[in-house]
C-alpha cells in the first residue's frame, strides 16, 4: 500500500510535554537523533475489521539539505512496519522522498513541520507492533518509533477513536487528508495553541429507537489541573441509526497551558453506552512583537481588498515551486506565502495599494467576463486558453477576431508590441477557443496551426 506522499507545512508549536504518552496510547515520540511524532485513529471497516490511520510529523529544520538547481532539497527515507502478535505483516512500506525545503530565512522566522499519513484498511482487532523509522539520507540521522498499539473492535454499539485535528473544512477538491466530504488535517503531536478540532464516528446504533429513552452524544474535556468537565457539545442522536459521524472544535486561546483529555460519551437514561478519549496539550508560544503582527495583518487585509476573490489565484504567474508549495500549505501558511508573493511584486511599496495585485485581479475579472464558454459544461473565462494568456501576458495591442471566414475556423489573433503573438481557434465551432499558435518560447504551438486559418 503506497502512502500519499504529500506534505503540509504548519507552524510548529514548542513541545513541552510532561509525559502523558504511556503504554499503547497515541501519540508516540521517536527515539534517536531525528525527532518525529506518530499519531493515529481507528475506524470501523467492513466484515468486523478495523481501519487504522497513522499520521506523523517532523520538523523541516531538522533535515539537512542540498542545493539542487538553485533549490534547497531534503532527501529522506520512510519505513513503516505493522505486524500482529504472530508476526504477520500488514504494512511493510519503505520509500525515499525528495522534498523542497523552506528558505533559511523562513525557518528562522517560523519553525515548520511536515505531515503525512498512511492507512491499514482491514485489520482484525488485537495488539499490533508498529515500527516506523525516518532516515535523513544526507546526514544519515534517524529516529524510530517502536511500540505496541491496540486495534479495537466495533461490532457492538461503539465510538471510534477520536482524531484530534489542526483544522477541519469542507472538501470539494479532493484535497489531502479527506474523510467523506471533509478535510481533516492531522496534528500528530497533539499540541494546540488557538483551536482544537475533533472527528469521530459512532457505530451500530439501534435501528428502532425507544422514544422514551433518548440517546445523546456529549463531547467534553477536562485538564490535569481542573478535573471539572467543560461541555463542548451535547447532541440528541436518537433519530440516527447504524452509523453516525460528527466533528467540531473549540477555542484553546483562553485555556491555560497543560494536559487535557477530550471525552466523547454516548449516553441514554441507563447511563454510559460507549466512550472514546483523546489526550492533548495546550501550549501558547511566545507571539511575535505586537507591532509586527499588526503590520502583517494590515498588509494582508489591504491585499485582500486589492485582489478580492482573485488574491489567491497565482497559478499562471507563479513558478512551479511556488504553486507546489502553496498546495502543500495549510490556510495559515497559504496566507503568509501569498502575502510575501504579492509584497515582492508591488511596483510601488510606498503607496497603500498594490498595483500589481490590482492589475492581476482586473485581468482575471476581464477573462471571466469575456471568455467564459457559454455551452453546457463550458469553462469559466479564467480557465480557458484565452483567459490564461490574457492573465499571464496582459491585454493585446492589436486584435483580429474572425468568426465567419469561408475557408477557416473562427479565430482570435492577439498581437503585442513586444513581438508576442497568439492565435486561438474555435475548432468545433461552439465557442471553445484553443491556443494553436504562440510566438513565445513559453507557450506551445500546434504544428498544424496553418490548417485552421488559411490567412495566417
Amino acid at each position: 500500500m503506497k502512502p500519499w506522499v504529500k506534505f503540509i507545512f504548519l507552524p510548529l508549536l514548542p513541545i513541552i510535554f510532561t509525559g502523558y504518552v504511556a503504554g499503547e496510547e497515541f501519540p508516540f515520540k521517536s527515539k534517536g537523533m531525528l525527532e518525529f511524532w506518530v499519531d493515529g485513529a481507528s475506524f470501523a471497516s467492513d466484515s468486523g475489521l478495523t481501519w487504522q490511520e497513522l499520521y506523523w510529523s517532523f520538523k523541516a529544520g531538522d533535515f539537512a539539505s542540498q542545493d539542487t538547481l538553485g533549490r534547497r532539497m531534503a532527501r529522506f527515507r520512510t519505513v513503516i512496519l505493522l505486524k500482529d502478535e504472530k508476526g504477520k505483516l500488514f504494512l511493510n512500506e519503505g520509500w525515499n522522498t525528495v522534498s523542497p525545503m523552506p528558505s533559511e530565512q523562513t525557518l528562522k522566522q517560523k519553525d515548520m513541520i511536515m505531515v503525512d499519513q498512511i492507512e491499514a484498511r482491514r485489520l482484525a482487532p488485537g495488539k499490533y507492533r508498529l515500527v516506523m523509522t525516518l532516515t535523513d539520507l544526507i546526514n544519515n540521522k534517524n529516529g524510530t518509533v517502536d511500540t505496541l498499539i491496540n486495534i479495537p473492535e466495533y461490532k457492538t454499539i461503539s465510538i471510534s477513536q477520536v482524531e484530534l485535528s489542526a483544522g477541519i473544512s469542507p472538501d470539494s477538491s479532493g484535497e489531502r487528508f479527506k474523510k467523506a466530504s471533509l478535510t481533516v488535517r492531522p496534528c500528530p503531536n497533539r499540541v494546540f495553541d488557538e483551536e482544537v478540532y475533533y472527528y469521530y464516528e459512532c457505530y451500530n446504533l439501534p435501528a428502532v429507537q425507544d422514544t422514551n429513552n433518548k440517546i445523546f452524544i456529549r463531547v467534553s474535556f477536562s485538564s490535569d489541573k481542573d478535573p471539572g468537565l467543560k461541555v463542548v457539545s451535547n447532541k440528541d442522536i436518537s433519530q440516527s441509526n447504524g452509523k453516525f459521524s460528527d466533528y467540531g472544535g473549540f477555542k484553546a486561546t483562553d485555556l491555560s497551558e497543560g494536559i487535557y483529555k477530550l471525552k466523547v460519551q454516548m449516553i441514554d437514561s441507563s447511563g454510559l453506552l460507549a466512550a472514546a478519549y483523546a489526550n492533548f496539550e495546550v501550549n501558547h508560544p511566545i507571539l511575535k512583537a505586537l507591532a509586527e503582527r499588526e503590520k502583517i495583518e494590515k498588509e494582508t487585509t489591504a491585499m485582500l481588498q486589492d485582489g478580492g476573490e482573485y488574491y489567491g489565484r497565482i497559478e499562471y504567474i507563479a513558478s512551479k515551486q511556488q504553486t507546489d508549495l502553496l498546495n502543500k500549505l495549510d490556510e495559515t501558511g497559504k496566507k503568509e506565502l501569498l502575502r510575501r508573493f504579492w509584497k515582492q511584486r508591488d511596483p510601488n511599496p510606498d503607496t497603500p495599494e498594490n498595483e500589481a495585485l490590482i492589475e492581476h485581479a482586473r485581468r482575471y475579472k476581464f477573462a471571466d467576463d469575456n471568455f467564459t464558454e457559454s455551452y453546457a459544461g463550458g469553462l469559466k473565462g479564467s480557465q480557458t486558453d484565452r483567459g490564461r494568456i490574457y492573465i499571464k501576458y496582459g491585454p493585446w495591442d492589436d486584435r483580429t477576431l474572425t468568426t465567419n471566414a469561408l475557408q477557416s475556423k473562427p479565430a482570435d489573433i492577439w498581437t503585442y508590441d513586444n513581438g508576442r503573438q497568439f492565435m486561438f481557434v474555435d475548432k468545433a465551432g461552439f465557442n471553445k477557443y484553443e491556443l494553436v499558435y504562440s510566438k513565445t518560447k513559453d507557450e506551445k504551438t500546434d504544428p498544424d496551426y496553418q490548417n485552421f486559418n488559411s490567412d495566417f
